[in-house]
């Protein structure tokens, strides 16, 4: 082996050893195409930034249906129960005033309030003799308002025992005033409107809106002919 053969001989043999002993390279190998084989696997930190950004946005995207579809799930559980509490207090209503009594004297309806609550009174025709007098008995309708969290108190019996009442709403947001109840005395009939509120109160959200949604739900209902005779 000549010098120069020599030479190049240790130059090659600085490279990495295989098994233990120093390897001949031939100094003939296409290290550019290696180089350029290499380059293709690699990536560039634009690369890198657009797969992050991709990430987040994704990531974004997951994480605001999650919400939507939690807010709307909170917002329909909620509207359920409050739809409930007026649909009870409705049927209440109509149920026992279907069996009101009347005079040409007294109406059978009175709205006088209950201490400072406001109140529905409807005289039950109790002894069934079609026909207004001392057997018949009074039933009310009491709103408890902040006082109680928002409950309608039922009094089944209230000209006896006008201590004795039933919860049978919460989450109510109206009364029986003007405005919500209306009734005629020619016609035999009224129209009761009944709104309720997830959180009555109105704090930190008033009523009605996305945070505290609110129904209204109304009825009328056809009392007895003999509610005026």
């Amino acid at each position: 082996m000549n010098l120069h053969n020599k030479s190049r001989t240790f130059l090659w043999n600085i490279e990495p050893m295989q098994k233990g002993k120093n390897r001949e390279i031939n100094p003939g190998y296409n290290w550019q195409g290696i180089k350029k084989v290499r380059d293709k696997h690699s990536v560039t930190l634009i690369e890198l930034l657009i797969a992050t950004t991709l990430i987040g946005l994704l990531s974004l995207a997951i994480w605001s249906i999650d919400s939507f579809v939690h807010h709307h799930l909170i917002d329909s559980d909620r509207r359920a129960v409050i739809q409930n509490e007026a649909s009870r207090v409705l049927e209440y209503m109509v149920k026992y005033t279907s069996r009101a009594v009347g005079s040409s004297t007294q109406l059978p309806i009175d709205r006088s309030n209950i201490g400072a609550d406001s109140a529905l009174r409807v005289w039950i025709d109790f002894n069934n003799n079609a026909q207004r007098d001392a057997g018949d008995k009074q039933i009310a309708y009491r709103y408890r308002g902040a006082a109680s969290n928002y409950e309608v108190w039922f009094y089944s019996n209230y000209t006896d025992s006008p201590g004795s009442y039933q919860v049978i709403a919460q989450k109510i947001s109206s009364d029986f005033s003007n405005t919500c109840l209306t009734y005629s005395t020619s016609n035999n009939y009224f129209d009761i409107e009944v709104r309720s509120c997830w959180d009555p109160d109105g704090n930190p959200h008033a009523c009605n809106t996305s945070d505290n949604p609110q129904v209204s739900m109304r009825a009328s209902a056809k009392m007895p002919s003999v509610s005026t005779h």
